[in-house]
């Protein structure tokens, strides 16, 4: 497990580190789920599907990957 230390900012926010982002496929503007798991643990998970592009709803799969139609036609116009 890649553990990180990271504090809580004054607002409650909390910064992801870039690698992990990268690693897991989470783009910014990304949801998630938040709850508390076992033993007090906050879990946070990836809410499913989300583009991994812009992190909205997904409604399609590309090469295994969630993908949503503005990025779909965004990709299909710079491919022109």
């Amino acid at each position: 497990m890649n553990k990180k230390f990271k504090t809580l900012s004054k607002a409650g926010s909390l910064t992801i580190p870039a690698d992990i982002r990268r690693d897991l496929g989470i783009a910014a503007g990304a949801g998630f789920d938040i709850s508390i798991g076992d033993n007090g643990r906050i879990v946070l998970e990836k809410h499913t599907p989300t583009c991994i592009f812009c992190g909205k709803y997904a409604t399609k799969k590309h090469y295994g990957r969630d993908i949503c139609e503005v990025c779909v036609h965004q990709i299909a116009e710079e491919d022109k």
